[in-house]
């Protein structure tokens, strides 16, 4: 303490019973005042909470109140406070029944020859909180951090391994951020030139243009496009380019995925025959050839006109999976069972197209025998008129189990059990009606139904006149 600040002190009014509380909520939270036998005589606390805490400290040692590891450091502290020597605070801790212990941090003075202690404690719960919820915050943190390099392995490792060629570009300015070595490969260009290159610039200067349009295009729509373009320079030739959007980290990405244009080849169908080319191109059902992988080489127009695609090409080189069946199951029962049994013969199942509208349609298909290319045939038919006036009655109702079958995937099972439950009980009161000739009272007796509760379902399902009733 410097020696003007100690004369200051030394011109402070001398304290009196009224203003001493004030003087020692001023040093401190709490005050302890110890004997020299380390007892407890006079405790002062400035908060309610601590007051309901020290309530049963006085005439109790000293080392009652405090946890085990804190014993030490509360002797040290006394006898260097008796010795009359420097003093430093040390934090301790007061064991809370049920509750975390209370940490003080106590500094303290000598206060007669006797040796009694006068101690000023500081509360350290606010920091203590204030230090939880900063590991707590870190814990979070770390667990976070360790998610994404989880998930970061896992994106390299898919990335890298994968069979099909990818680059990610920046939406910003078109440049490429990554490749993996099946773009590299077919692109004849080292992974590392490739990252930083505007994507067009990788190609022949006819076909940049189209690549920078194709990527406006997808901007301007959210919607993936195809496009088709001649590599400059080494690698293969020409590659289809399907292109993607999407976002991560707050930045908008293209994914590029590329296919040699000999494995999408739009003129690749089965026969050489002009007629039957001109046949499948005018047909009113949908006809597609897949490969082996599930992805289309071949549509016609009236498989776009369902998926509500405005080009072949948007359609060549995608999986058939984005466009067909109710869920991704319904595809692969589909070429499971193509491919058990070479054909199958009206599968019903939905078509979703790129609008987002949905149709039912029924499935055939066929696996194309091995040759060039070996796949699979698909011919899909329009049914969503059929189903509107056939499926149901006018009650809205299937007519079979068949039918009921049929909803299974376009509903949820307790809507599917919900229909069949009145199914069967249409089918029970047209029945007891049919046996009883018609005879209302009969009929519910038989159906163990009051007159009342048949009236109501027979309005429900509309059976009958009964305006007579």
């Amino acid at each position: 303490m410097s020696q003007n600040f100690a004369e200051r002190i030394t011109q402070l009014p001398e304290l009196t019973v009224r203003n001493v509380d004030t003087f020692l909520a001023a040093c401190g939270d709490i005050g302890l005042y110890i004997d020299h036998t380390d007892t407890v005589l006079e405790v002062f606390a400035s908060e309610s909470s601590l007051i309901e805490i020290t309530r049963n400290w006085v005439g109790r040692p000293v080392k009652d109140v405090l946890t085990v590891e804190s014993l030490p450091k509360m002797k040290e502290l006394l006898r260097a406070l008796r010795d009359g020597g420097p003093t430093r605070r040390r934090q301790v801790n007061h064991p809370l029944r049920g509750q975390d212990d209370l940490p003080i941090t106590y500094g303290g003075w000598l206060l007669n020859d006797s040796g009694h202690v006068a101690l000023f404690g500081q509360d350290l719960r606010p920091m203590a909180s204030l230090q939880a919820r900063l590991v707590a915050s870190q814990q979070n943190l770390e667990r976070d951090y360790e998610r994404m390099r989880k998930m970061e392995a896992r994106y390299r490792m898919l990335f890298q391994d994968a069979s099909d060629a990818f680059l990610i570009v920046d939406a910003a300015d078109n440049r490429v951020i990554e490749a993996n070595p099946r773009a590299s490969q077919l692109l004849g260009i080292q992974t590392s030139e490739l990252a930083g290159r505007k994507l067009s610039q990788i190609f022949a200067k006819a076909d940049r243009g189209g690549v920078e349009a194709t990527l406006a295009g997808v901007m301007a729509s959210a919607r993936s496009e195809t496009t088709s373009a001649e590599v400059d320079g080494g690698g293969v030739t020409r590659l289809l380019l399907h292109a993607k959007l999407f976002r991560a980290a707050a930045t908008t990405l293209f994914m590029i995925r590329l296919a040699p244009t000999e494995e999408v080849q739009p003129s690749a169908l089965p026969s050489n025959d002009e007629n039957a080319t001109q046949l499948l191109e005018g047909a009113m059902d949908g006809v597609v050839l897949a490969d082996t992988q599930g992805r289309i080489i071949w549509s016609n127009m009236a498989f776009l006109d369902l998926t509500q695609l405005a080009m072949r090409e948007h359609a060549l080189g995608a999986p058939l999976a984005e466009y067909l069946g109710r869920t991704d199951v319904d595809f692969s029962v589909l070429i499971s069972n193509a491919k058990r049994y070479g054909r199958v013969r009206s599968f019903s199942t939905t078509c979703r197209g790129a609008g987002g509208l949905i149709t039912d349609v029924d499935v055939s298909a066929i696996a194309l025998p091995d040759g060039s290319p070996p796949g699979y045939g698909f011919v899909i038919r329009d049914v969503s008129m059929r189903a509107s006036t056939e499926e149901a009655g006018t009650d809205g109702l299937p007519r079979s189990a068949e039918q009921l079958t049929e909803l299974i995937g376009r509903m949820p099972l307790r809507d599917v059990v919900r229909t069949a439950t009145d199914v069967i009980e249409k089918m029970c009161i047209e029945t007891a009606l049919r046996m009883t000739g018609d005879n209302r009272a009969s009929a519910a007796e038989m159906l163990g139904l009051s007159r009342q509760s048949l009236y109501v379902k027979l309005r429900r399902y509309d059976l009958g006149d009964l305006k007579d009733n």
